[in-house]
């Protein structure tokens, strides 16, 4: 009888371990660590844009390995205006501005958005900023930036 107890006490102490109760979600009034992205962003948009433009024209890309390059490569930020230029790439500008150092200006980032999204497939931009022979590169993206000067005014 001893024994049965004893083991029904370790199992409850064990089930009411606080790594097993609940959803473990953290406290929701916690401070976001540094240099976390945490919340959506401007510059994730504007990679998800990017990388939408080139598989729209070069179907079918690797998705994730577009964002992937875009989001650290360190030839996106000079493209985005003064303010940008000081971080070097958009997985620091991100976090820049997740945690309010850095303010996108958002007609900008519209007007920018609206220029690609009506950038034609044919133009040399494109053909400038992927090239379908060497599918796994998307480094050259930022080209795509040049189409509008709202793109050098986003930060």
């Amino acid at each position: 009888m001893r024994n049965t107890l004893f083991i029904v006490l370790a199992a409850l102490l064990v089930s009411c371990n606080s790594n097993t109760l609940g959803t473990n979600t953290g406290n929701p009034m916690a401070t976001p660590p540094k240099n976390q992205i945490t919340a959506p962003t401007y510059a994730a948009s504007l990679v998800d844009n990017l990388c939408g433009k080139i598989n729209q024209c070069f179907d079918p890309i690797n998705m994730t390995a577009c964002q992937t390059q875009l989001i650290y490569t360190s030839r996106m930020t000079s493209e985005l205006g003064p303010m940008a230029s000081s971080y070097l790439t958009l997985a620091e500008l991100a976090i820049a501005e997740s945690s309010g150092q850095i303010q996108p200006v958002p007609s900008a980032f519209n007007s920018c958005i609206a220029t690609l999204k009506q950038l034609d497939c044919g133009d040399p931009l494109m053909n400038q900023a992927y090239l379908s022979s060497n599918p796994a590169n998307f480094l050259s993206a930022y080209i795509m930036l040049r189409s509008s000067p709202f793109c050098g005014q986003i930060y």
